[in-house]
């Protein structure tokens, strides 16, 4: 299976609502279908996986 995939990076402490609906825009506005955002703001990588 071959699939584009939009990465986002993110050094916030915490994930807010807007950075999420902008993470869920970005595949809507480049046609990819998935974006993957990476928070790099707490001791623990965070990642979050959205399709359209």
């Amino acid at each position: 299976m071959n699939e584009d995939v939009l990465n986002t990076l993110n050094a916030v402490t915490e994930v807010s609502d807007a950075v999420a609906a902008q993470s869920v825009d970005y595949p809507k506005a480049t046609s990819l279908p998935i974006c993957q955002l990476l928070g790099f703001g707490k001791p623990r990588l965070e990642i979050r996986r959205y399709r359209i």
